[in-house]
């Protein structure tokens, strides 16, 4: 483009006129100067378009899309080759590799015997004490054999994780930078006041009963497990550290912001936990084969696939390779791993303070772990947590990870050389877990506070359930909460996802009827809400949906409209076409406008959503589908659950209600305005891609019981 003069747009940089071959509408992505001439933009400009698809090509391609669930969008590509490996190679060549490359490890260890032992001779004594059985020479041959991205984890593990300060880029997580509220310094500095007042705070404490338990917990912490060292008076913190430590009153407090140690954090990554997902795909996919007895199938993220005939042990006898499951907890995770020295007197854990029953004197512990609640220690654990993920991938065991869990799905057959496998790997590192908790694999069992049961294999169905006793214990403690119609801060973190904002209340919050709403609806899926099935056969086709809102301004206010459009594509390769269009009850629009809304495009676009999945909840139920919504906002609240918008709130709630007995397995997609087929139906124009004949569905609002007025006529 030579002169962007040239460009006639709008404020969404849209094109209001054509452009050479680039028609209206269009977006301006992306404008970049041509590098020559005397100045930036003599030699003019490149520019990148985005054209839109027109409703009939978006559509086209969309119902060739398979659900993503089905695509294993969300599954590491090594998860897949371990299972195509087990299916494909067969058992013994899958007990053979765990063997040589336990071998193979054995063998590192030895050579390394000398090295590791002059290691632990050098590092810091506070480290050492936390580090001991761990193998870090053989962790460090390892992980380099792997090819780790995360280069320092080992030399971390030696020093000591940081608390305070800036988190290292891994290439492990997705790069998501948020800087620090404060510099160390200002964390020190904000501290001068904070350590009097909270010194003389403990000290000027009446006595409680629990202090003698508090206190030889706290003493055992710092005597045989070597957590924390002490106890210390202020005379004593003042000479090992000066002016330059922060204390606080209980661990569980990091997350204040009186201590502000996490405000000193500057995170550099997200952290993804997708391990139910992982897990319950895994499952579906051992079952599939394990039913079909045909060809093994997985599309990786690059394109490339793992295929190939089921092995002969595997067909021969169904029993061999049905799915089993269990997690490996690692012992008190974070307390395996030391903090840098350094830091010992700027993290918000030194010390924690408490009065020494004998005298009545305040006392401090130093921490020498990572402590729970600091947000430093969940990422600088989840290093390592990925890192053992993939040791366990070497030894082609689909584990998932977690946090200290690593869930696992195994064929029956196999269960015994995995678990024996698993507890080899944890053995040679030096690694240490719950073993009081370890139970073998099974085809029903508690994973990551739900209970996943593929036992199911004869109607090939998956499903995944609350604890029974967590359930229980939740419906009670809801009930409490609707029955004193109080929220207090421990109760309303057990509340439904529209409600989690409690959860930061520092009062007594009174609940509101959506609330109640809310907290009914959860308590009574704890009670009798029947378990998630997840088929492995697509009996029904595939479906998709497509809804779209219209919000316009008039002399009374606002007329609002929704369109939607059902597409299913029946297995026989045929289509059933669904759609509807109305205006939105005048006084449910009166009411979103009462509220004091200026814009009501969003209610409207969430309603049609909605809307669609009442109308067409026989299409819907216990199936798979994709929604295409026309609006950012409510893609967003669809995904999340929640919004902290009330009226939206009340929406979403009437979305579980529909889905509640049988819950669909949705994806939710952004489609533009101008490749929407719903937007014709919301606007009175029946014109869409139909390919055929179509039916047009009635609406009752489902807010205030009304008919719904259609738009339009065919």
């Amino acid at each position: 483009v030579e002169s962007l003069a040239d460009l006639c747009a709008d404020a969404k940089q849209s094109l209001t006129r054509p452009f050479k071959s680039v028609p209206v509408g269009s977006r301006i992505l992306q404008v970049l100067p041509i590098a020559g001439g005397k100045g930036l933009s003599d030699a003019g400009f490149r520019v990148t378009f985005g054209v839109h698809r027109t409703e009939e090509e978006f559509v086209r391609t969309s119902l060739t899309l398979p659900h993503p669930f089905d695509l294993a969008s969300s599954v590491p590509d090594e998860i897949l080759d371990i299972l195509g490996f087990t299916l494909i190679k067969g058992p013994l060549a899958v007990m053979r590799h765990r063997l040589d490359t336990l071998t193979k490890w054995r063998k590192w260890s030895e050579e390394l015997r000398d090295a590791e032992r002059l290691l632990h001779s050098r590092l810091h004594p506070d480290v050492e004490r936390i580090a001991a059985k761990k193998n870090l020479s053989l962790l460090r041959r390892v992980a380099e054999d792997l090819g780790w991205s995360d280069s320092t984890i080992v030399d971390d593990i030696e020093g000591g994780f940081a608390l305070v300060g800036e988190a290292k880029v891994t290439g492990i997580f997705e790069l998501d930078p948020k800087p620090a509220a404060m510099t160390i310094a200002e964390l020190l500095d904000h501290a001068k006041f904070v350590r009097p007042a909270l010194w003389g705070k403990v000290s000027g404490a009446k006595a409680r009963e629990d202090d003698q338990e508090l206190w030889d917990i706290t003493c055992s912490e710092a005597g045989d497990r070597g957590w924390l060292h002490g106890p210390y008076d202020w005379d004593q913190l003042q000479q090992m550290f000066g002016s330059e430590w922060v204390p606080v009153r209980d661990l569980r407090t990091l997350r204040s912001q009186v201590n502000a140690v996490n405000q000193a954090w500057s995170v550099m990554e997200r952290i993804s936990l997708r391990a139910l997902d992982e897990l319950t795909w895994a499952c579906m996919a051992i079952m599939r084969a394990c039913i079909s007895k045909g060809e093994i199938f997985f599309r990786k993220s690059d394109g490339s696939t793992v295929s190939g005939p089921l092995h002969a042990y595997w067909a021969q006898d169904r029993t061999r390779c049905e799915p089993v499951v269990k997690t490996t907890d690692l012992r008190a995770a974070h307390k395996q791993f030391a903090i840098c020295p350094r830091q010992q007197r700027v993290c918000v854990v030194t010390p924690v303070t408490l009065k020494d029953p004998a005298d009545g004197k305040a006392k401090g512990f130093v921490c020498r772990v990572l402590p729970f609640g600091a947000l430093a220690s969940v990422g600088q654990f989840n290093r390592f947590s990925r890192l053992w993920q993939r040791i366990l991938w070497e030894l082609n065991l689909a584990a998932s990870s977690y946090f200290d869990d690593f869930p696992a799905a195994e064929v029956r057959a196999l269960a015994s050389n995995h678990d024996a496998s698993v507890k080899a790997a944890l053995h040679l590192f030096g690694v240490d877990w719950a073993d009081d908790k370890d139970l073998p694999f099974a085809q029903q069992a508690d994973v990551l506070g739900v209970t996943l049961d593929a036992s199911d294999v004869s109607r090939g169905v998956v499903r995944v359930m609350n604890k029974r006793e967590r359930a229980r214990d939740i419906a009670s403690s809801i009930q409490r909460v609707l029955e004193n119609m109080v929220a207090l801060i421990h109760a309303s973190r057990l509340a439904l996802a529209q409600i989690r904002r409690l959860a930061e209340a520092r009062h007594r919050h009174v609940l509101t009827p959506l609330e109640i709403s809310a907290f009914e609806n959860l308590r009574a899926r704890m009670l009798s809400g029947r378990p998630r099935e997840i088929p492995i056969r697509l009996g029904g086709g595939r479906t998709y949906v497509f809804t779209d809102g219209a919000c316009d301004k008039n002399d009374n206010g606002f007329s609002c409209a929704i369109g939607g459009v059902l597409y299913r594509v029946l297995p026989s390769g045929a289509y059933e076409r669904r759609a509807f269009g109305c205006y939105l009850d005048e006084a449910v629009v009166s009411t979103w406008a009462g509220a004091g809304k200026r814009h009501l495009i969003g209610p409207t676009e969430l309603y049609a959503v909605v809307a669609a999945r009442g109308v067409w909840k026989r299409f819907l139920d216990n199936e798979r589908a994709i929604f295409f919504v026309d609006h950012s906002g409510v893609l967003s609240a669809m995904i999340k659950g929640s919004s902290r918008d009330d009226v939206w709130r009340s929406l979403l709630l009437h979305y579980e209600h529909f889905d509640a007995e049988c819950p669909t397995i949705p994806w939710f997609a952004r489609v533009p305005s101008k490749s929407n087929p719903g937007d014709g139906p919301s606007r009175s124009e029946w014109r869409f891609p139909v390919f055929g004949s179509f039916h047009q569905d009635d609406l009752q609002c489902f807010i205030s019981g009304k008919a719904l007025l259609q738009t339009g006529r065919r």
